[in-house]
């Protein structure tokens, strides 16, 4: 899971979107890998409501937003990203 290849050819962050399954409908989301100052992966998520969270996957294995935050909806955003690594690779 923590083994995603997540730059082009050029070693550059590539761009994705991805679809989340929550509350009664689709969500797509746009979604970028980062990598922070500590050679931490990260991923900034781009929202319909343009809203931006950055999520990581914590020290227990769990998805969480950076700040911390842990909630279902975190964790089906966490699902949508590993589920198009598992696609795509």
């Amino acid at each position: 899971m923590n083994n995603h290849n997540s730059h082009n050819q050029n070693g550059q962050n590539s761009c994705f979107e991805a679809f989340v399954q929550w509350d009664d409908g689709w969500l797509n989301i746009s979604v970028m890998p980062i990598i922070d100052n500590e050679d931490c992966l990260h991923y900034l998520v781009m929202l319909p409501d343009q809203r931006k969270v950055v999520l990581r996957i914590n020290e227990s294995g769990q998805w969480d937003e950076i700040k911390g935050e842990q909630s279902p909806f975190i964790e089906s955003l966490g699902e949508a990203i590993e589920y198009h690594y598992a696609i795509c690779n």
